[in-house]
This record gives C-alpha cells, sequence and structure tokens, in this order.
C-alpha cells in the first residue's frame, strides 16, 4: 500500500501540485492491511453465521475509519467467541438464521454478563444480528446498564444562536449555488479551440457548465471510468477545466471558495456529503430527532411530512406540517419497523426550517437520484454483468430513495442511511468543528430538549413532550438536570458573592453601597438603577439593567421593555442584593414553598422550584453569619 504525497484528481488546493507526483511507501501499510475485510474475518471460518454474511457484516457494521475497525475486531471476537461456545459446550452448531431462536440469542446475556463492558458488547451483537436480517422477535433487549465516561455538553444559548447563524450561511451558500447554475446553463458555448473557443473562454463558469453538461456528462461514473470513455482531446478538456470557476462551496476554514477541475464542475449538479452536512446538522438542531433518524428519510414528501391538523394563526401563510421520523432506538421491539413513530411540528414559511429544509434536499439531490435510476436500468439490462457491477446494482437499489444522497470522490456515490447505526461521515464533525460545537453529535439531541427544559421555567414535563420520550427518565439521560440546575447554581454563588461585600457592610449608607458598586463594574445609569428602590425584582435584589437584561435572561422581552422573566436567582449578572430585603426573600421562600405544595408532585418533578428554594435560603443564611 502506498500513500501519496498528493493525490491525483483530489487536491488539497484549487490546482494540482506542479511536476511529478512523490509516491512514499507507507511505514503503516501492514497495519491498515491487518484490518481489511480478509483480515478481520481470517479467524472466522469455524463460525460459518458470521463468516457466510462477512461482506454484509462489514459493509454495514465497520466504518472507513481505522479507529472504528479497530474497535469493532474486537467486539466481533466476542460474539464468535459465543458461537464458539454454543457449539463446544452445549453441541450447538449455528449456521444459518434459520438456527437460530431467542433461547440462544438470549443466552448471550449470560455469556457476557460477567465480562466488563458487557453493555457495548450487548449492542454490537444485536447490531450483528440486524445486519444479517435476523428477526426483530429474536433479539434480545440490551438489560445492561450503560456508563458514561462524562456528561454531554450543555451548550449555551449564545453558542447555539452562534451555530445556527454559521449554519445558515453555508446552507445558504448552497442555496445559491443552485441558482447561480440554473442562471448559467444555457448561456455556456464550447471554450475549445477547435470548436472556436477563445483564450480566455475557459475562465468563465458558464462555459464550464457547457462543456460538462455536452462532453464528459454527470453521469455516475470515477475518474478512471472516465478516463475510458475516450473523450477527444481528454486531457486538454481536464487542464482546461481546471482554469475555469466551478461550483462555490464552504471550505474546511469555514470560508466560502471555488472548486475547480472536473468535480469543481460535478458539484453544481451532484451534492457532496460537506455540502449537505450543514442542512443536517440544522434540522437536528431545530427537530431534536437523533442522527440515525434523519438519516434515514426516504424522499418524497409523503415520506416525512403530513398535515398538521390544529389552526395556529388566521393568517393562511402561517401553515404548519407533522415532520415524520422513524425511530429504533428506545422504542419497543413490536413497534419497530411499523413506519413513523415520531412527529415534529415544522413552520413552512421559513426557509431554514426542517419542512423547507427538506423540501430543499429533495431538488438539490433530484439530479444525482435521476442518475443513480439510470444506472440501475443499464446495469440490470447487462446479460452477464461481473461481480463488480452486481455490488453496485445491489448499493444503488438499496439507496436510490434516500433523501441525504451525495456524490463522492472515491465510491462515486454513497447516503447518509449507510452510516445510520456506525460513524458520522467526516464532513459532519469538521462542520460541528466550525460551528463551535462538539464532535460528538448526540449533544445535538440534548441541546434542543435543554433549551426546551430551560426556556419553559425549568418544566421536566415539557421537556419530556419536546423529546418524544416515553418515560421521563429518557428524558432526565438527556437533559442531565442536575448538572443544568448546577449550571445556574454557580451563575448564581458567583453574583451572590459579589452581593455579600454588600451585605457585611458595617455601616450601611448610601455612600458606601455607592464605592463598592462601582468597584464592581456599575457606573452611570447602571449604578443609579441599583441604588433605585423601584427596580427591585421579586427576588429582592436590585436591578442594574431593567429594561436591558443580559443574553440568556432576556427570554420573551421586547427591546427597550421591563425585563420579563426576572430570572435573577438563576445567576443574572445585572443583580445585586442588598441587607434591607430580608423580608422579601423570606416571603419568596413561603410563596416557592406554597407554589410547590398546591402544584404537587407531577407537576414539579423535575422542576427548578427546590433549588430556587435553596438559594433563597442562602441568601438568609448569608445575612445571619454576616450580621454575626
Amino acid at each position: 500500500m502506498a500513500k501519496r504525497a498528493g493525490t491525483v484528481g483530489t487536491f488539497k488546493t484549487s490546482r494540482p501540485p506542479e511536476g511529478k507526483v512523490a509516491l512514499i511507501v507507507s511505514t503503516h501499510a501492514a497495519q491498515h492491511d491487518s484490518y481489511s475485510l480478509e483480515a478481520v474475518f481470517s479467524n472466522m471460518t469455524d463460525v460459518p453465521i458470521l463468516w457466510t454474511n462477512r461482506y454484509v457484516i462489514w459493509h454495514k457494521l465497520f466504518g472507513k475509519a481505522e479507529g472504528t475497525t479497530v474497535a469493532r475486531k474486537k467486539l466481533l471476537k466476542v460474539s464468535a467467541n459465543f458461537f464458539r461456545e454454543l457449539n463446544i459446550e452445549y453441541n450447538i452448531y449455528i449456521k444459518h438464521i434459520a438456527d437460530l431462536d431467542l433461547a440462544i440469542t438470549t443466552s448471550f446475556l449470560n455469556f457476557v454478563k460477567p465480562q466488563k463492558q458487557n453493555a457495548i458488547k450487548t449492542d454490537f451483537f444485536r447490531s450483528i444480528l440486524r445486519a444479517i436480517d435476523v428477526p426483530d422477535s429474536l433479539i434480545p433487549d440490551n438489560p445492561f446498564p450503560r456508563r458514561r465516561l462524562r456528561d454531554p455538553t450543555l451548550y449555551t444559548p449564545d453558542q447555539t444562536r452562534r451555530a445556527v447563524k454559521i449554519l445558515k450561511e453555508e446552507c445558504w451558500l448552497v442555496v445559491k449555488r443552485c441558482e447561480t447554475y440554473d442562471k448559467l446553463r444555457e448561456l455556456g458555448t464550447d471554450p475549445r479551440k477547435e470548436y472556436g473557443g477563445l483564450k480566455d473562454d475557459w475562465l468563465k463558469p458558464e462555459n464550464g457548465i457547457f462543456v460538462a453538461r455536452r462532453v464528459t456528462g454527470f453521469g455516475l461514473f470515477s475518474w478512471r471510468e472516465l478516463q475510458a470513455r475516450g473523450i477527444p482531446n481528454f486531457r486538454n478538456v481536464m487542464h482546461g477545466f481546471e482554469k475555469c470557476p466551478g461550483a462555490p462551496f464552504t471550505n474546511g476554514k469555514g470560508l466560502p471558495d471555488i472548486k475547480r477541475g472536473w468535480r469543481g464542475q460535478i458539484r453544481w449538479v451532484h451534492p457532496y456529503v460537506d455540502d449537505i452536512a450543514p442542512f443536517v446538522i440544522l434540522s437536528m438542531i431545530h427537530t431534536g430527532v437523533n442522527f440515525s433518524a434523519i438519516a434515514r428519510v426516504k424522499a418524497g414528501a409523503d415520506s416525512w411530512s403530513e398535515p398538521y391538523p390544529f389552526t395556529v394563526s388566521e393568517n393562511d401563510r402561517d401553515r404548519y406540517v407533522f415532520m415524520l421520523f422513524e425511530k429504533d432506538r428506545g422504542t419497543a421491539m413490536e413497534d419497530r419497523g411499523t413506519g413513523p413513530n415520531i412527529r415534529i411540528v415544522s413552520s413552512t414559511r421559513p426557509w431554514s426550517h426542517p419542512y423547507r429544509i427538506f423540501r430543499f434536499v429533495e431538488q438539490l439531490t433530484r439530479p444525482l437520484r435521476e442518475e443513480m435510476k439510470a444506472e440501475i436500468e443499464r446495469l440490470e439490462a447487462l446479460a452477464t454483468p461481473s461481480a463488480t457491477e452486481l455490488r453496485k446494482l445491489t448499493r444503488l437499489q438499496k439507496i436510490k430513495d434516500d433523501l441525504f444522497i451525495y456524490r463522492t470522490e472515491t465510491t462515486v456515490f454513497g447516503s447518509l442511511a449507510e452510516h445510520a447505526y456506525k460513524h458520522i461521515p467526516d464532513a459532519l464533525e469538521k462542520c460541528l468543528k466550525r460551528v463551535g460545537l462538539e464532535t460528538n453529535i448526540r449533544n445535538l439531541r440534548s441541546l434542543k430538549i435543554n433549551f426546551a427544559y430551560e426556556f419553559s421555567g425549568n418544566n421536566f414535563f415539557v421537556a419530556q413532550i419536546m423529546a418524544q420520550h416515553r418515560s421521563g427518565k429518557s428524558s432526565a439521560l438527556y437533559l442531565r438536570r442536575m448538572a443544568t440546575i448546577s449550571r445556574h447554581y454557580e451563575m448564581f454563588r458567583g453574583i451572590f458573592g459579589l452581593s455579600i461585600a454588600l451585605i457585611k457592610v458595617a455601616r450601611y449608607n448610601h455612600h458606601t453601597l455607592k464605592t463598592i458598586l462601582e468597584a464592581q463594574g456599575f457606573v452611570g445609569e447602571k449604578l443609579d438603577n441599583l441604588m433605585n428602590p423601584e427596580f427591585r425584582t421579586r427576588w429582592g435584589n436590585n436591578c442594574a439593567t431593567p429594561f436591558a437584561p443580559p443574553p440568556g435572561f432576556d427570554v420573551d422581552t421586547p427591546p427597550g421593555s421591563m425585563c420579563f422573566g426576572q430570572n435573577c436567582a438563576d445567576g443574572c449578572p445585572s443583580a445585586r442584593w442588598f441587607p434591607d430585603v430580608e423580608t422579601l426573600v423570606q416571603r419568596q421562600i413561603a410563596s416557592l414553598k406554597a407554589q410547590r405544595r398546591s402544584l404537587g408532585f407531577m407537576s414539579t418533578a423535575g422542576s427548578s422550584l427546590d433549588s430556587q428554594i435553596q438559594r433563597c435560603d442562602d441568601l438568609l443564611t448569608a445575612w445571619q453569619e454576616a450580621a454575626a
């Protein structure tokens, strides 16, 4: 195996490297080969159910990333040892799926029970059974608890807004690219010299589109297959493409760039996975649906939407629909494979909302889907197709109806559905990094649920509804409620620590308080507001910015209006408590406790009432200690 210093046809820069391409023999060649299909399954010949299904298991469960293969090779060995033990210890020899029953598959749980990481091993065993099409009724549930190494990241509202803003910009670039192509595709002329082209005609993007449409075509062929098609003056055409501006795209630094070369022309018509990535991540943020459910969506509006039966606005333009998704994880066995089991409401107006995103992606991928269907017809018409052509046909038939399909530089075509149960494409990880989010895509699932929790007055059951969870326990796993409340409490402690300086003032007078507040950064109007008793909130604190609450504390407050939420005890930096409001805080504690008694457990379980009562108690304790 060799490693190229620069790969022909896949240039990191806009132009190919000068001179010959140096080939460097990889020092890791043996290591890479040890994680090929043949090497991974080389010791499985005595386990026929794995050996005979090795191709489908490899295709569905082993990604291209070496790290994924390394980890899953070990898990595959566990499943192989289970089947070996059945044969050696119990004389049960499993050759085909028909040899399995629920007692056999369930016995895997006893096999891994004493082992470490039994939850992970059971998940992979279940994945193997699904990959080889074992009926769902024979796949055991995983009873082992999953131990997280750490809680998922809780993104702040500012982080979320920034990420959404950047994602919209990247999506908008693709939208405008489609509009530009529609304008240019009929304007070009042939820039080749032998057809009357002038010196600078290759510098016009419309002329590159002309040659791509009428000479090379947009078919599902690789670079090597394109070379073999016998295009006249092929090398000159390719050199012309290197001069010609191709489709705009977002580069690795998050900046607009121009793709040149043959693939730059392909990109006008067929999206690559990094073109699809921002639409997928934006949809996940807006819907709260996990990656596998979005990745497996099928093309056709009837597949992913249905009418919303309620009237939300008197304005006919404010229409809404249900977005439909099918979720396997956490779904009862008898409910799997029965169609959509998640419904998310989406407006049909904003272009960045799920309904409009999916509708645009349908339009974006339509030319590629038509090429797929044409290729299927060509392959089906072959009298004696080769093994390679049969594999290509099988894969095309499987993904042709997926919504999120794309072009690739190596395998020519791909689908996000192929990544639904394994590692996400690198392009999605790079997109997450560009917008300031972590590459663990599951954190996006937590993002919307946590957002709903915080901005619904910390109501646990609102989050459960938003998450489409049957059990509140599932929502708790995503919310990490204690982590959220803890974050508010730490913010509160920081602000309250500054108030302690006011409480401990030996001579409580206007001049002394003013001096301390100025030292804490409050001057001018902010200082006047803090000293004004009219701007005292329900929590007993005074507010420095009553008409301009800080970000995160300005929910539902129109610009220039009095703060609506007054969530000062959650750590608002504009809040300060003075020592003369002890009675008011005591009344607030009584009010919160009465609210907790009147609402009952079902309405307050999971809410922040207990935390808020504790914060008020901390205030009173601090006053008592300061006085002592």
